[in-house]
């Protein structure tokens, strides 16, 4: 019952308000399932294990630690940034100062010192590197990576145009 009621307020805020996620020790069973609702979600590179059943009953046939961070990252692409603790503190309150409290929220702005038309030199070398060319267009080559373990032919992130955050 008290896992089913924090399943029903994670999901009665879904869309409403930002839900960040860190793990830094054993996530298992149903706790395991707060991180998979949640809308970001870091884990500690070292100590951190997410696992729903018990760690490595599925096996993903090269004797990997299913439940690592690394895993969880690279290959279930359901953790957003792995690092040290002070590492996902940082990016935490990175994240927070660029999301909006809520879905009516507007606030997620800041002052804007760029020149919004701007040349881009040497964007066409980052064809390759498309976290590289989103920081070149953003407002002071600002760009927060999410997901970047996974995935590697595709980059997702935040960005800011003229000081408001957008998605890319």
């Amino acid at each position: 019952n008290a896992f089913g009621e924090l399943y029903l307020c994670q999901v009665n805020a879904s869309g409403v308000i930002p839900q960040i996620t860190a793990v830094f020790g054993s996530c298992g069973g149903g706790m395991a399932l707060a991180p998979a609702l949640a809308d970001f979600v870091f884990m500690e590179a070292e100590k951190a294990r997410m696992f729903v059943n018990a760690p490595n009953t599925l096996e993903d046939g090269a004797g990997k630690d299913t439940a690592s961070a690394q895993f969880q990252s690279e290959k279930a692409g359901s953790v957003d940034k792995v690092g040290s603790e002070e590492e996902i503190l940082e990016s935490i309150r990175e994240l927070i100062s660029i999301l909006p409290a809520n879905n009516e929220d507007d606030m997620s702005y800041d002052e804007c010192g760029d020149d919004l038309n701007r040349v881009c030199e040497g964007i066409e070398g980052c064809v390759q590197d498309g976290a590289k060319a989103l920081a070149m267009i953003s407002d002071d080559g600002f760009f927060y990576e999410v997901k970047e373990g996974f995935a590697k032919n595709m980059v997702t992130g935040f960005i800011r145009l003229n000081g408001v955050t957008a998605g890319a």
